[in-house]
């Protein structure tokens, strides 16, 4: 008999974690809702802080090397907002067990994807760089033996080609 219950014993313990985190979430006293308001304000107050920086930077005409992470970011932040928002007036003091039990689960998964996003926004580098004042694409193309440059800027294209027709004025007069 000892050596049947030395062999289940760590069996059963090792399937009561996952109906214990289960049962957590139907009877912990809304503790999952609370949790997650609370650190709901930490991604808002930093979501205040980026959308601030990337102001500043385009007035002062510095380089957002991240746009579109950024951008992603703010709208992850949002939308975890807004379910957070939904959380918190649909399974607090709620009498239906099955509800209750989704909106705390929903909840804990909500303050997980808050935490990986504090930590996605610390990766988040920004180069406080001044923008070019322009961009010059330059092409070469060969005609006729000479090689010539297409220019996809306007102003250069106007350089490019006051300079194409004084020398085509000088090897005229030659």
């Amino acid at each position: 008999m000892e050596f049947v219950s030395a062999i289940i014993s760590p069996i059963v313990e090792s399937l009561m974690v996952p109906v214990k985190k289960q049962l957590d979430y139907l009877f912990s006293s809304a503790k999952h809702v609370r949790n997650m308001n609370t650190r709901m304000k930490q991604p808002d107050c930093t979501s205040c802080d980026v959308k601030n920086h990337m102001e500043t930077n385009n007035i002062s005409n510095l380089e957002i090397h991240v746009r579109a992470h950024v951008r992603r970011w703010l709208k992850d932040v949002e939308k975890i907002k807004k379910d957070a928002q939904l959380i918190s007036s649909i399974g607090n003091g709620c009498f239906n067990l099955k509800m209750r039990y989704r909106a705390r689960r929903n909840a804990f998964m909500i303050t997980e994807e808050m935490g990986s996003l504090i930590k996605e926004n610390s990766k988040i580098i920004w180069n406080n760089a001044q923008k070019p004042l322009g961009k010059v694409k330059m092409h070469l193309l060969q005609h006729c033996g000479m090689m010539m440059a297409k220019i996809t800027s306007n102003q250069e294209r106007k350089v490019l080609t006051m300079h194409s027709s004084s020398f085509n004025k000088i090897t005229r007069a030659k």
